[in-house]
């Protein structure tokens, strides 16, 4: 179930996270911050660009109100989980899986979605969309 939220001062929290964070960031580098624990003790951190970038990406939709679920890539979805994600119906993404446009396995009779190979195919159809992309490429 997606994590919403709700209470106006958990709101402000990520606003006020995401803030500080992105004014630390600078693309490609690794951010370099000093947090303040409870006991009053300093700890270096660095946080690599792609886990700055990801916590960036939650903290935006967070600092919203809006809910948000973590997936992991190599997690198996179900159809009806991959179609909830792209917005479509399961039919459709099941034509998609047998068009060869997502791969999937077989565990049985019921097909699952590697979640990473699902976002894959969600980026060229957005890349597809703002014609960043051809059909050929």
């Amino acid at each position: 179930m997606p994590t919403a939220l709700s209470d106006p001062a958990e709101i402000r929290s990520a606003r006020q996270l995401r803030e500080i964070l992105a004014a630390l960031t600078t693309d490609g580098q690794p951010t370099r911050m000093t947090l303040t624990g409870a006991d009053g003790m300093d700890h270096d951190l660095t946080l690599e660009p792609a886990l700055a970038d990801a916590l960036l990406d939650m903290l935006r939709v967070a600092s919203a109100g809006r809910g948000f679920h973590l997936i992991p890539v190599e997690r198996d979805l179900t159809t009806q989980q991959a179609a909830d994600l792209l917005g479509m119906s399961r039919p459709h993404v099941v034509k998609l899986l047998e068009d060869g446009e997502i791969p999937f396995t077989l565990t049985g009779r019921h097909r699952r979605i590697r979640a990473g190979d699902l976002f894959a195919y969600k980026a060229r159809r957005e890349a597809q969309r703002l014609g960043l992309e051809t059909d050929e490429d």
